[in-house]
């Protein structure tokens, strides 16, 4: 025979090949740390999922603040009829809400939910004997978002049967 034996080596594959490159990109040396990249996609990930639940969550706190504005209302009108039981009048608009400190339990005389006073006014709108309101997320007074002693008695009025 000739001198030439040819050893059957296989050689690789381009499958092989890819499998090892791959391999190799996976494994970790312990020096290694956590590439740029990486930390991108996390942060990505993270945004999306808090954007998706402040979305979820913003209608029920603009919910609850309302609610909360209303029932502090409603404390303060409860305490004017205690007030007006004990004194036979209403307080004039120069002693305010703060008249109605002993009547209210915690003595306090809360801020509305967006930290702004509430107005109180003697005589109210439309022949009403006071009115309280709360100028709403925006502070300003008028508009959509104005929340009303007289508007939530309109309200009550419309849920009766």
């Amino acid at each position: 025979m000739n001198g030439h034996i040819k050893k059957n080596k296989k050689r690789p594959g381009v499958f092989e090949r890819l499998r090892k490159h791959v391999t190799s990109l996976t494994k970790r040396h312990p020096e290694t740390g956590t590439t740029f990249v990486e930390i991108l996609v996390t942060i990505s990930i993270i945004a999306i999922l808090m954007t998706t639940i402040a979305i979820a969550i913003i209608p029920w706190i603009v919910e609850a603040q309302k609610t909360t504005a209303k029932q502090h209302i409603g404390t303060f009108k409860v305490a004017l009829q205690m007030y007006l039981a004990q004194n036979r009048s209403y307080p004039d608009q120069s002693e305010g809400l703060d008249s109605l400190k002993p009547y209210i339990q915690d003595g306090k005389i809360p801020k509305d939910p967006w930290g702004h006073e509430y107005i109180y006014m003697v005589p109210g709108p439309d022949g009403v004997d006071y009115g309280i309101q709360s100028y709403g997320p925006d502070g300003a007074e008028g508009g959509d978002d104005d929340i009303t002693s007289w508007g939530l008695e309109a309200n009550e009025e419309d849920d009766e049967p």
